[in-house]
């Protein structure tokens, strides 16, 4: 009630509320659903946890709880996010109670035992109900209350919150309350049998037959166990059928019951038994039903299901079987208590399994990780380790070394002037070691060497004794050439193998890109995977964005190993799916160097835009806006032909993103050419210097080439070479146009040149192509962004390239305003048809319609199951029992909605022998499926629908007379076509026209819209070319006043001089140079009234206890001076990646402010990850020599 009735009057106690509600709730389905012990269980982590996602099965109901929580918690924290967030407003918390009176509704539908007691369909959530409190129950007028007694009300309502969740939601406590004690009087009986007939065997033991008595005692056991689960799995099942005669009284649907409930002995037989011998294990290394002693049980004797040994009996794992409907979590407590015993019982902690059949949960909490001497909680694996990779995992508990103290091979990446490396790798390694996380995530730049950063964290990990196998991940075999290359030259030790060259060698390293590795993993039914999922400790994905996000995704599914994430997509510009496979919920990397950082840092360069307008690239091109001859050329155009084969009519108009798709104008091209010619940096004076076009087709590519050397025919011979992936020879293309004395310029292409090509020299970049991709911009502007030392002749370097965009790409990216226009993965022909089939099943059955169409279906949906291989690799583990169900005939008989939508989630995705059917007769099978669907739940797209196949019939039999397989069934043409058949349509007459018409579709008449050329005057705006970015002045934070420019003026113009040159390099003054150094002072002043008074302002606030000082707190410290003051210190492989970023903060303010003094380093803007003191709180005496540094280069401003 509070949360409806506060949502206006105080919005976050109506939020704050609806979360307890949702919590209570949660909780409850967890109890009711055996899902395991919600205890320390925070209410993210119940909603996240697999096993009560799989049993809620729905996303809506899950977005939903998301959505309550989030509201909830920010309203609970919103005395301390003041000024961080909007505040909790009315319009949130009345959606908040929307989404909560459809969780309530639907929690009492499907998880309680009165169904009938939820809201029918025409109970509608009412908005005018809301909002009717004016007072809370301490009497304050909500509407009057302080932000201080809203605080203290939310402080009361937590501390009621222990009592709350006393508090049962929904289910019916006698009952409960019953079925539990019945289940304890249950487990007692059976523990007093146990004792009983275990005495009894002790009673009549012998000498000879002690062995043969041991093994029926485990006999007794285990039969006493299987009683004792039955009768609990009974009372069950007998909870449930109550509910569905609830349910059925009711009148609603029963609540989702979980599927395929087999027993444990089951599971063992039919699942897990046979994965543990694809693992290698025989009856010589298992041990079934091993008797424990020293369990947390009045008898202290249990039962392990399984017990895994090695060749001299040390035990390598113990697993726990549970029931296939059985939540992981409730084997995992089990488990450990196993792990216990046998430790103590054999000196080795084993591996800790537990599996439902489908899926496996590993849990390693002995993992030792150095730096904490703990392990990781438990993770899906799929698949059974063999014993060689179990011994693996136990011996890296004493094995491994400190990552922090492991030095990083500043060889390879990490030296000079490149620390941000260092950081990177440091990242990686504190996020494996002392979060203890498996996932980490670099941004950098493209041109910062992300690839030397993934060789070297590989090789760091693998010195360490934390990984032996690594997978190096790329979208493109370019990519995978280089990275192979990489580790050969840099790490040719671990043996890098290219798995597309090279698809049989062996090595520690393998490179290879996503495709490929989607061959290699999974069992087709013809060939068994190449790698397992244990095979590698190490994978690293390149580009790791979106728009390959579904492909390496299942491959990291599939291998159990840590991975790290490379993409230079700006933290802001990636999308959620990306942070959430990473686990990065507050959307935070573990290490970011931007563009504007390596910049800033001189390890990339900028780039300057040039931006001209053309009126079509804009606007599109008009019939009616065009001259006379220009209209004669358009109309005298071949545009193509329609579908009875005849010419298409010219259009009247074409719109901008149609130009340079269907419609090429050689006179735009010609215009940019000339701009990019003109106006681009040239080399060797000259020289147009080398050039990406980045065109949009293939034929635009050609016909840029096609206008450039008409125009240039100076560079015709050589200067432009058109390099896409249709181009022939592409690659030797590519390597002259990277050659810095080669004769080709300009490279024009689509797609190829986007990523993967590293040419420093070069310096233009065209943009003449639309981009809506964030990541793909910024892979193009990484082509310009590498540095070239004397490019323009010796000590003249690249400063910066240009940007030459005719599209408004930039203005759109840059800003930060364009978001990836690339969504969830495309459903495929073959899924469409699949969905659409099973909704047909559950509508017939739905209306008892067609028993023989009916059958047919099921029969055809059966065969497409049956014939996926269990192992195929897009065979999830969430997957498996659904596939495993409806491989058997049976499960086809009874569809309902709910079961059609469980079927499209689990199994629509494999592959199925659908795919290999003609396209164009999928494509007709799906228009009748919907229209026998339409038929069937009067769907107002029938008409349409029917439309669509009198068209295509009408056009078959306008080819029937030439074409002899369409004259043969006529027949099926003209009925429908005729109007008076589809009166009394049935599905199965729509079935009967399916397989007599869907072999003909191929011959339907298509038309053909043909790419037209012309040349029309286009009219080009103003080049614009940015000038440099204004910046703030260093260490002041402001613009000058008219004093501080005087004098900042006169120092420039002394920049050069000796006691100019000894300050800022923090070399040692003598007394002549203060004096030059006071001089200047004097002459920026040149006697103005007010000057010495404004001077000793600035003094004040910018610092400095003399002149000298003073001056260097103006013009700061020359980098390279102060780099070389702490270049011990930045290249040290043993500091933190925090300790690495202290220096480095510590070196820009040196070389801004031209000073610090050491009490500043216990002040902003050095303590945003702590005081110095919590920093380096394992090297205390770093802290001592940096205050000696400091104070050194202080005393360089004094005279001598």
């Amino acid at each position: 009630m509070k949360v409806e009735r506060f949502v206006d009057a105080d919005p976050v106690i109506s939020c704050f509320y609806a979360r307890k509600v949702l919590e209570r709730v949660v909780s409850h389905i967890w109890v009711l659903r055996n899902l395991g012990d919600t205890q320390n269980r925070s209410l993210a982590e119940m909603t996240r946890d697999r096993a009560f996602t799989k049993c809620v099965d729905n996303k809506t109901m899950l977005r939903k709880m998301t959505l309550v929580r989030k509201s909830g918690n920010d309203a609970a924290h919103a005395d301390d996010m003041e000024g961080k967030q909007a505040p909790t407003s009315p319009q949130r918390a009345r959606k908040t109670a929307a989404h909560l009176y459809d969780l309530m509704a639907w929690a009492v539908r499907y998880h309680s035992a009165n169904p009938q007691a939820a809201p029918g369909p025409q109970a509608a959530f009412d908005t005018n109900l809301l909002g009717q409190a004016t007072a809370d129950s301490s009497g304050i007028h909500v509407a009057g209350r302080s932000q201080a007694q809203t605080a203290a009300y939310l402080k009361k309502l937590a501390q009621q919150d222990e009592e709350l969740k006393k508090n049962r939601l929904l289910l019916d406590e006698a009952k409960e309350a019953a079925r539990e004690a019945e289940e304890k009087r249950l487990r007692e009986a059976a523990q007093f049998e146990l004792k009983r007939r275990s005495a009894e065997l002790r009673a009549k033991a012998d000498l000879a037959d002690a062995q043969e008595e041991a093994e029926a005692e485990r006999e007794a056991a285990r039969q006493v166990k299987d009683e004792l689960a039955a009768k609990i799995e009974a009372l069950q099942e007998q909870l449930a059928e109550q509910q569905a005669a609830a349910a059925e009284r009711a009148g609603v649907a029963a609540p989702s019951a979980a599927p395929l409930a087999i027993s444990e002995a089951e599971t063992r037989r039919q699942l897990i038994d046979p994965m543990l011998e694809a693992a290698g294990f025989s009856d010589d290394s298992i041990t079934r039903e091993l008797e424990l002693h020293g369990m947390p049980n009045p008898s202290g004797v249990g039962y392990a299901d399984y017990v895994l040994w090695d060749d001299d009996r040390t035990p390598l794992a113990v697993l726990e079987a549970k029931k296939s409907m059985e939540s992981m979590s409730v084997g995992s407590v089990q488990v450990k208590r196993y792990a216990d015993c046998i430790e103590r019982e054999y000196g080795t902690r084993p591996v800790m399994l537990c599996s439902n059949g489908y899926h496996i949960d590993l849990i390693d909490d002995a993992a030792n990780l150095p730096g904490s001497g703990v392990g990781y909680p438990a993770r899906e694996v799929e698949g059974f380790p063999t014993a060689q990779q179990l011994r693996r995992m136990i011996g890296r508990r004493t094995m491994r070394a400190l990552l922090s103290e492991t030095p990083v091979d500043t060889e390879i990446a990490g030296g000079g002037a490149r620390t941000y490396q260092l950081e990177a790798i440091r990242a990686v390694t504190e996020t494996l070691e002392r979060r203890r996380r498996r996932q980490a995530l670099l941004v950098m730049a493209t041109g910062t060497g992300k690839t030397r950063v993934a060789v070297a964290t590989a090789k760091l990990l693998r010195q360490a004794g934390w990984v032996g196998k690594v997978l190096f991940l790329a979208d493109r075999t370019a990519l995978v050439n280089q990275a192979h290359k990489a580790f050969v030259s840099m790490y040719a030790e671990s043996t890098p193998v290219n798995l597309i060259k090279n698809p049989e060698q062996v090595g520690d390293v393998y490179v290879t890109t996503y495709n490929t590795m989607m061959n290699l993993i999974g069992d087709d039914g013809d060939k068994p995977a190449k790698f397992g999922p244990f095979d590698f400790d190490l994978i690293i994905v390149d580009e790791a964005h979106r728009s390959v996000y579904n492909r390496f995704k299942r491959i990291l599914e599939y291998f159990d190993a840590y991975v790290v994430g490379l993409t230079a997509t700006p933290k802001s510009e990636i999308d959620h799916d990306t942070y959430a496979l990473f686990e990065m919920e507050d959307k935070t990397p573990s290490f970011e160097y931007s563009l504007d950082e390596a910049v800033a840092d001189g390890n990339l360069v900028p780039f300057k835009t040039a931006r001209q307008d053309s009126l079509f690239l804009r606007r599109g091109m008009s019939y009616d806006e065009l001259s006379p001859e220009e209209q004669l050329a358009w109309d005298t155009s071949d545009w193509g032909t329609d579908e009875d084969g005849g010419r298409l009519d010219p259009p009247g108009q074409i719109s901008s993103a149609e130009i340079n798709r269907y419609l090429f104008n050689k006179d735009t091209i010609r215009k940019v050419l000339k701009t990019v010619v003109e106006n681009g940096i040239r080399v060797g004076g000259d020289q147009l210097g080398k050039t990406i076009i980045f065109a949009r087709t293939q034929r635009h590519a050609e016909l840029i080439k096609e206008v450039f050397d008409a125009t240039f025919p100076e560079y015709s011979r050589t200067g432009a070479s058109v390099i896409t992936t249709h181009t022939k020879y592409a690659q030797s293309a590519l390597d002259e146009f990277a050659n810095p004395d080669g004769d080709v310029n300009i490279a024009i292409s689509v797609d190829m040149l986007d990523t993967g090509v590293d040419v420093p020299e070069v310096v233009n970049l065209v943009f003449f192509k639309p981009i809506y991709s964030p990541t793909k911009f910024w892979q193009m502007v990484g082509r310009g962004t590498r540095l070239r030392p004397d490019l323009f002749g010796p000590g003249m370097d690249k400063t910066h390239f240009l940007i030459f965009d005719f599209c408004g790409n930039v203005d759109e990216f840059y800003k930060g305003e364009a978001r990836d226009s690339a969504t969830g993965r495309p459903r495929s022909l073959s899924e469409k048809l699949f969905d659409a089939r099973v909704g047909l099943l559950a509508q017939l059955d739905k209306h008892s319609d067609a028993p023989d169409l009916r059958a047919e279906l099921a029969d055809s949906l059966h065969a497409s199951t049956a014939s996926v291989p269990l192992g195929h690799i897009m065979v999830r583990p969430g997957d498996k029992e659904t596939l495993m169900r409806y491989r058997e005939r049976s499960a086809w008989d009874d569809v309902n909605e709910e079961k059609a939508e469980q079927l499209r989630r689990h199994l629509a995705h494999l592959p199925l022998n659908t795919m290999k059917e003609p396209e164009t007769a999928k494509r007709f099978d799906l228009v009748i499926l919907k229209l026998q669907v339409g038929l069937l739940d009067h769907s107002p797209e029938f008409a349409a629908l029917r439309q669509r196949v009198e068209g295509m019939a009408n056009d078959l039999m306008a080819v029937s007379s030439t074409i002899p397989m369409v004259a043969e069934r006529r027949s099926f043409l003209e009925r429908a076509l005729d109007p008076e058949w589809w009166k009394n349509v049935t599905v199965e007459d729509l079935e009967t026209i399916r397989i007599g018409m869907r072999s003909l579709i191929q011959f339907v008449p298509k038309g053909k819209r043909n790419a037209v050329t012309l040349d029309i005057q286009d009219e080009m705006g103003e080049l614009t070319i940015d000038d440099e970015m204004p910046v703030r002045l260093p260490g002041t934070g402001s613009y000058p006043s008219q004093a501080e420019q005087q004098l900042r003026e006169v120092l420039q113009e002394h920049d050069n001089d000796l006691a100019m040159i000894k300050l800022r390099s923090a070399r040692a003054l003598n007394a002549e140079d203060v004096a030059a150094l006071e001089a200047m002072v004097a002459q920026a002043g040149g006697g103005s009234v007010g000057f010495e008074e404004s001077i000793d302002k600035l003094r004040e606030r910018m610092g400095g206890d003399s002149i000298p000082a003073f001056i260097r707190r103006l013009v700061g410290l020359d980098e390279a001076a102060v780099q070389e003051q702490f270049a011990d210190l930045l290249s040290n492989t043993s500091f933190s990646a925090a300790q690495i970023r202290f220096i480095k903060i510590l070196v820009d303010v040196l070389v801004h402010n031209g000073g610090v003094a050491y009490e500043e380093i216990f002040q902003p803007p050095f303590d945003e990850e702590g005081s110095v003191v919590d920093i380096f709180h394992n090297k205390t005496d770093v802290i001592v020599d940096l205050r000696k540094r400091l104070e050194r280069i202080e005393a360089t401003a004094q005279a001598n």
